[in-house]
């Protein structure tokens, strides 16, 4: 019987070992980062006036803090300036735009992830302006190295609920679905890719339906003290059906830095992040 007792408190305490190592905390520490971006974003259509070209600078600050064990937050917000083509667009040659969001996930760095949010958006140009009250649903799923590399996989949804002052062009509500990888190439190169649907109601019952492909190389840079800097080079392409069908393309450069360092681009992303 003796025996018996002790062999188990050995299968407890075995038990007890793989639980805890089975399931790592949402995030190592509280993560910070901040960056800088540009963005190009280019329409073409079928008609004889040309449409407006944008350039974005947005800059961005996100927080990341361990709640409870798998249980963690997030804050994010970003703001800038986009300059549209003033031959163009007369008038309304500058937009400010501004976005904020918090977001409670469940994470398991060796598994995948589920975050749950909302995110407020506003543009004005001039005296118009536009405001968007969405709520955000995500799911990820993370993969071992099957000898490419690592693997993630993410399903994002959002529904939005607009609100605008002297915009024709702001919509009622916006759906907006994105299915997307990111595969680990190395210790400091990760490459993305997926697509993007998104469909909106303006006024007057007008709708349209946008769908775009995504790429994107996001480079782990040599660290700086305690900090590690990435850069990100992005793109999309793909068309924009209302009234008139639009093909639309985008390209991004970004610029982030991040606290504390981290050690690989698999750990920035699916431990701290």
């Amino acid at each position: 019987m003796p025996r018996l007792i002790v062999f188990a408190c050995v299968l407890a305490c075995l038990a007890d070992g793989v639980a805890s190592t089975a399931l790592a905390d949402a995030a190592r520490a509280p993560h910070v980062e901040v960056g800088l971006a540009s963005r190009y974003t280019d329409t073409r259509s079928d008609r004889l006036v040309p449409d407006p070209t944008v350039q974005e600078w947005p800059a961005q600050a996100r927080l990341t803090l361990p709640l409870y064990e798998q249980i963690g937050a997030r804050a994010r917000i970003e703001g800038g300036l986009s300059a549209v083509d003033p031959d163009l667009a007369p008038g309304d040659a500058w937009r400010h735009d501004l976005r904020a969001g918090a977001e409670l996930f469940l994470r398991d760095p060796l598994f995948g992830h589920i975050d749950a949010g909302y995110q407020f958006t506003r543009r004005s140009a001039g005296s118009a302006r536009e405001s968007e009250h969405a709520a955000t649903l995500a799911v990820g799923v993370y993969t071992p190295d099957q000898g490419a590399g690592p693997l993630d996989w993410d399903l994002r949804v959002l529904y939005g609920s607009n609100s605008s002052h002297r915009l024709a062009a702001a919509p009622d509500w916006r759906l907006a679905a994105s299915a997307a990888f990111g595969l680990y190439a190395t210790d400091w190169l990760r490459i993305a890719g997926g697509v993007e649907w998104s469909r909106q109601r303006y006024v007057a019952t007008r709708r349209s339906l946008d769908l775009r492909g995504r790429g994107a190389l996001l480079f782990l840079l040599p660290s700086l003290g305690n900090t590690s800097i990435t850069l990100e080079l992005g793109g999309t392409g793909g068309r924009l059906r209302g009234l008139r069908d639009q093909a639309i393309y985008s390209s991004e450069l970004a610029v982030t830095v991040h606290f504390p360092r981290a050690a690989s681009l698999v750990s920035l992303v699916r431990e701290q992040r």
